[in-house]
């Protein structure tokens, strides 16, 4: 007898090169090899290695804490493998609920960690429950099927359940520059309805950000103007893309035309657009043939000069005050303001409307 603690009852098998399934709807974990412990304090199964897909596995255990009265199997698993791995767990078992259509749409490539916790109900009345983490060894990327977005160099951690995933500040490279991510989801009745909402902030998104910034709390708070900011991280990019549309748009006149990824962004959005750069005009003018709406663009064209960036700035007549003027002038073209509302704005803002451009040599 041992109910009660006198006794000592155990039971340890090893076995190996097994076939392991706890859970429907889940992936059996193949060439399973470790150890089973049973006695009088509980049931473990220890898994030394396995495969999951092409993943390894290590680190693995699966324990019954009380045997008298199991309610619940806890599941531990440590997986080394390729990302690709990871999102066909997340796309082909209940966590594609919250992931829904997103999961599809991915492209990924490299290495992955993964670190699975699951509470298997052992009763009717019990729910599943699930917490995973991802994160990336080495260097690794995805991106949207179908457009030119690819983020590289992924390092941070991705946490999901059944009913969330979350991450607060994975970083990675977006086009080359640095940027951090939030991803979350919201809740979903069903996999096709899931959404799951990204956010980019870019560490070096071009110095005239901030900029780009205070042009947007003075339009609010000045002028009554809610504006959105984006921010183009090559203009380069953007126009290569554009030209092989055309081509193909050129050579297929009877297909129906394709549309420029950036045009695809914009959608039928009829806001005018302001393009504040610390490069020359030229550069945001690459893409202003696929831009439908009034463009204005700022930029630093003209002769060098050696002062303050907030004097530069103001010499060349892209900063906040700038910018906000521009937007007004732009929203008079469209429409959306009058005439009298964008002088009075540049009037306010302090902007000599006669001053010369930088390149009028006799400024």
């Amino acid at each position: 007898p041992f109910r009660a603690g006198e006794g000592r009852f155990e039971l340890n098998l090893d076995y190996r090169d097994l076939v392991l399934r706890y859970l429907t709807g889940w992936p059996p974990i193949e060439a399973a090899t470790g150890g089973l412990s049973l006695g009088a304090q509980g049931l473990e199964v220890r898994l030394d290695q396995g495969r999951l897909y092409r993943t390894d596995l290590s680190q693995g255990r699966a324990v019954i804490s009380d045997p008298w009265d199991p309610r619940r199997l806890a599941v531990h698993l440590v997986a080394n493998g390729p990302f690709a791995d990871a999102l066909t767990l997340m796309r082909d078992t209940p966590l594609a609920g919250e992931l829904g259509p997103l999961a599809k749409a991915l492209e990924v490539a490299g290495p992955a960690r993964l670190v699975l916790d699951l509470g298997l109900p052992l009763g009717a009345a019990g729910a599943l429950q699930v917490d995973g983490r991802l994160s990336w060894p080495g260097p690794a990327s995805f991106g949207l099927l179908g457009s030119p977005l690819e983020l590289t160099g992924l390092s941070g951690e991705l946490r999901f359940g059944l009913d969330s995933v979350q991450a607060q500040s994975i970083r990675a490279r977006l086009w080359g520059a640095p940027v951090t991510l939030a991803l979350g989801t919201a809740r979903a009745r069903g996999a096709r309805s899931a959404t799951t909402r990204i956010q980019a902030r870019s560490r070096t998104s071009g110095a005239i950000m901030g900029e780009v910034l205070k042009a947007r709390d003075l339009l609010r708070e000045r002028f009554g103007v809610r504006a959105e900011i984006w921010s183009a991280t090559s203009y380069s990019e953007l126009r290569r893309e554009a030209l092989v549309v055309e081509r193909w748009n050129r050579r297929h006149p009877e297909a129906t035309p394709r549309k420029a990824w950036l045009q695809e962004q914009l959608g039928d959005d009829s806001a005018p657009i302001v393009a504040a750069s610390d490069w020359m005009t030229a550069i945001p003018d690459l893409v202003a043939p696929w831009i439908n709406v009034p463009y204005l663009v700022l930029g630093t064209d003209g002769f060098g000069l050696s002062d303050t960036r907030e004097a530069l700035r103001d010499f060349f007549s892209v900063d906040s005050t700038h910018i906000a003027a521009a937007a007004m002038v732009a929203l008079a073209r469209s429409g959306e303001r009058t005439q009298r509302d964008a002088a009075a704005a540049i009037k306010e803002l302090g902007i000599d409307p006669e001053l010369q451009p930088v390149f009028v040599l006799d400024r």
